[in-house]
């Protein structure tokens, strides 16, 4: 995939085809270096395996915004996409299916209530957001892609724009936290993950 990215890169600098790609070059290369950096380390401890896991799906979700872009430029063109670097195969468009959902979400509670975290995340997921409970974990429902909770629920925070590496803060009143994650992108809201739970330092 790295290699993908760098000859992209390549053929799209200057290119009069592409003016403006959705993703600066400069950030591609930088995220396919990452993976170079990383992947490497994808078999040793946890945080290496979850490092390098969204240093390949950061990737992939640049690619694909780059695909789309090169593709609505080319109108067609196999000339166009082969020189940005892309291989067109088809002119069969693939509609976008929900990732899967999120497998990992590894918790480090720190002192003063916070609390660090870092996902895993899905290949294909363009985006995350968390629901944080402090006060029993409930179910929650998807209706339309909107998150309903229930009235009168106390206890609930929702992060919006999530990332897969943060830190929650605002937790030094509460014995523990629980948290449940969700994966996003253009076709919807994955299924739930599992709740993840650790306690609170003072």
């Amino acid at each position: 995939m790295a290699s993908i990215a760098d000859n992209a890169v390549t053929k799209m600098t200057g290119n009069a085809d592409v003016p403006l790609p959705p993703v600066s070059l400069d950030d591609l290369k930088k995220a396919s270096d990452l993976v170079k950096t990383t992947f490497p380390t994808r078999l040793g401890d946890d945080d290496q395996r979850i490092a390098a896991s969204n240093a390949v799906n950061d990737l992939d979700a640049i690619l694909h915004q780059e695909v789309v872009y090169v593709d609505g430029q080319a109108k067609g063109s196999q000339k166009i996409i082969n020189g940005c670097g892309f291989e067109a195969t088809s002119d069969t468009r693939t509609k976008a299916t929900i990732t899967d959902q999120i497998k990992s979400i590894k918790l480090t509670p720190k002192v003063g209530g916070s609390v660090k975290m870092l996902t895993e995340t899905p290949i294909g997921a363009t985006g995350l957001f968390y629901v944080v409970f402090t006060n029993g974990v409930f179910p929650l429902t998807l209706v339309e892609n909107i998150l309903i909770i229930p009235e009168g629920a106390t206890g609930v925070r929702v992060v919006p724009r999530g990332k897969a590496k943060m830190t929650l803060k605002g937790f030094s009143a509460f014995p523990s936290v629980t948290i449940v994650g969700y994966a996003t992108n253009a076709a919807g809201i994955s299924a739930p993950s599992n709740p993840f739970t650790t306690q609170i330092l003072k």
